[in-house]
């Protein structure tokens, strides 16, 4: 599965382990990631421990493989009996969340294109909008086995097969006639647009814009903001690296009107001011801000 990783963290004089995967090209236009988090072997802080999430357009399932986790301690406080699994169901985000761990932890996570979500299984993704849930309480009986035997599995590599073996024949059985294999996310979501003014049933914007909000949770506008404001931090990244980071530039590329629209969309969508970047992206606990990177065009 080394083939797969898009990028590979080693934190924390090299005692945590996160990495971002690719789907298989199959699966391109269904599942946009996997990740993979272990702080197994680390001794951190309380604060090290913790895990700053920007807002995300794509639903997530996420197993707590070892360890404890507060967004599954926060399910099991209002559930009204306990969890059948350790698995969390969030549908896409708007804003950045924040989750502790109070000791070593290992979890695994699939970014799953809400489209995808509701072809394959009905749900209503408007209703899971900022919100979290038991797993077992939204998935059907063969989801919930599939979700048992990735929380089984003896690796991430036998997760992703598993995962992908489940899912794969489902997605050929309901994708659209022409899906798009998005190498980015402002690929998907003009796809998804493209789609919403192709189908029947009435093509004026607020129809469109509707229909992409049953699909999505989120309006058109929405997603391409985030989008954008993810394709600057991918910039302010590699120029950070190279020492060349200048937020002009990268608002006039991203195609901001100016700096100050930039750094008003990127403190929304990635819960940073510009000038806090290089201050946060090394902290531990901002590790997924540092592994998450453009998945390549599937070939």
């Amino acid at each position: 599965m080394a083939n797969r990783i898009v990028k590979e963290v080693h934190g924390k004089q090299g005692t945590t382990h996160s990495a971002l995967l690719a789907p298989s090209p199959a699966l391109a236009a269904c599942v946009r990631a996997y990740l993979t988090r272990s702080t197994l072997a680390a001794d951190l802080t309380l604060e090290e421990r913790r895990n700053h999430f920007p807002p995300t357009p794509t639903c997530v399932i996420t197993w707590i493989i070892e360890g404890r986790d507060s967004r599954l301690d926060q399910l099991e406080r209002a559930a009204t009996g306990p969890l059948t699994l350790p698995v969390i169901f969030s549908g896409p985000h708007t804003q950045t969340s924040v989750s502790d761990n109070p000791g070593p932890v290992h979890f695994f996570t699939l970014f799953i294109y809400p489209d995808a979500i509701r072809a394959l299984t009905g749900l209503d993704i408007a209703v899971h909008v900022n919100r979290s849930s038991p797993f077992s309480e939204v998935m059907d009986a063969q989801w919930q086995q599939i979700a048992r035997a990735v929380l089984e599995a003896p690796d991430d590599d036998r997760r992703v097969q598993l995962i992908e073996d489940f899912l794969t024949p489902r997605w050929q059985a309901v994708r659209p006639p022409d899906p798009a294999h998005p190498g980015q996310f402002l690929d998907w979501s003009s796809s998804v647009a493209q789609r919403a003014e192709k189908q029947d049933g009435g093509r004026s914007e607020r129809q469109v814009d509707r229909r992409i909000k049953r699909w999505t949770g989120q309006a058109l506008r929405q997603l391409r903001g985030i989008g954008r404001a993810e394709e600057s931090l991918f910039r302010a990244r590699q120029a950070f690296d190279a020492n060349a980071l200048s937020w002009s530039d990268i608002a006039a590329d991203s195609g901001y009107a100016d700096q100050a629209h930039l750094c008003r969309e990127f403190r929304r969508v990635t819960g940073l001011r510009p000038g806090e970047l290089k201050k946060c992206i090394g902290h531990e606990s901002y590790w997924l801000y540092q592994v998450w990177a453009q998945i390549p065009e599937p070939t």
